[in-house]
């Protein structure tokens, strides 16, 4: 497995999800795509060792990529509170211009609360 090829592959897909045209069929199916192809290559990462995960932490600092990956990080991974400090971070400042941050911010609290 080549990490940096992942990381990427990871990347290029933020790409196309960042080109988005609801208006256009074509675009949301490569959109589509994409987002199918992140949560692989993070679910491929997930079964591999913690340092491996740990490499991909650093598109938390990638202004793109961290968007999209502080969402799957916390959907996908069990944290330490420093990285879902992090990831919620963005998420936040994504919130206060986004209906939809907010809807999942909402969510992602309603099912912490749940698991204790």
């Amino acid at each position: 497995m080549d990490l940096e090829k992942m990381m990427e592959e990871y990347k290029k897909c933020v790409g196309i999800c960042s080109q988005i045209d609801y208006s256009n069929k074509k675009t949301i199916n490569e959109n589509n795509k994409a987002v199918t192809k992140m949560y692989s290559i993070l679910n491929n990462i997930k079964n591999t060792n913690e340092e491996n995960i740990q490499y991909f932490y650093q598109l938390l600092d990638d202004e793109l990529a961290g968007k999209w990956f502080s969402h799957q990080l916390l959907e996908l991974f069990i944290v330490d509170s420093k990285v879902e400090k992090k990831a919620l971070t963005i998420i936040k400042k994504l919130s206060k211009k986004e209906l939809g941050e907010k809807y999942w911010l909402k969510d992602y609290k309603n099912k912490k609360k749940q698991k204790t």
